[in-house]
């Protein structure tokens, strides 16, 4: 997984050698290092403070300077989350299971909304940036991304490609990953806008974001980024 720090500067990423990497884009060059032991995703707060972690073992949150552990967060076992997000202020997190929860993190170390009904497994997960949505999306079965109001606990919405999902800079648009192709929605409505498609035959696409200048962004099973 990969994800881009606020002013575009550092990008963190996880793997399946279970090493949680910091990287300066500007000179390449390796910030820091988060060791978690088992296949990770991981994300960058907005404030770019702090670092939350997701393995099989555990949800932890660290001190992106100090690479220290702050602290963890319990799922009922066996369930890990195979995907984060980070409220827009950065106080709350949002964690995916593979039990299909959705589940809101606040303070403390539990759960202070959960939100069922979901694909389950959830395979993808984000916060709108507003902060008054958020989305999962599944890969088993059919691939589909479900929206829900964080306020009163409703979907609000549903589409196709549920490998990874992003909402755009306005909150207004979901940008989806379905097959190799990244699609771009239209919530209000549930229409589909456009599609974009790598046509210079790169890897397989395992993950869609977007940037803080609305640019979109793709991650593909070989580790290479494609704006």
């Amino acid at each position: 997984t990969c994800d881009l720090s606020a002013d575009g500067a550092e990008l963190l990423t996880g793997a399946v050698d279970g090493v949680v990497k910091l990287w300066d884009l500007r000179t390449g060059r390796l910030l820091r290092v988060y060791p978690t032991g088992t296949y990770t995703v991981a994300r960058l707060s907005p404030d770019g403070q702090q670092v939350v972690t997701s393995s099989t073992r555990e949800v932890a949150l660290w001190d992106r300077a100090t690479a220290t552990k702050l602290r963890t967060f319990v799922l009922p076992r066996p369930v890990w989350a195979p995907c984060l997000a980070f409220s827009p202020q950065g106080g709350h997190l949002l964690t995916g299971g593979t039990d299909g929860v959705l589940r809101v993190w606040g303070a403390t170390s539990l759960p202070v909304l959960e939100l069922r009904g979901a694909p389950q497994p959830i395979a993808s997960c984000a916060w709108s940036p507003d902060g008054s949505l958020v989305a999962a999306g599944q890969t088993q079965g059919e691939d589909q991304v479900v929206v829900w109001s964080v306020q009163t606990g409703q979907r609000v919405a549903q589409v196709k490609g549920g490998k990874s999902c992003a909402f755009s800079a306005d909150g207004k648009e979901l940008v989806t990953l379905e097959d190799d192709e990244l699609v771009e929605w239209e919530l209000r409505r549930g229409t589909q806008l456009r599609t974009r498609k790598d046509e210079r035959g790169a890897s397989i696409l395992v993950q869609c974001g977007v940037a803080p200048d609305g640019e979109l962004m793709a991650a593909d099973a070989a580790g290479t980024i494609h704006l």
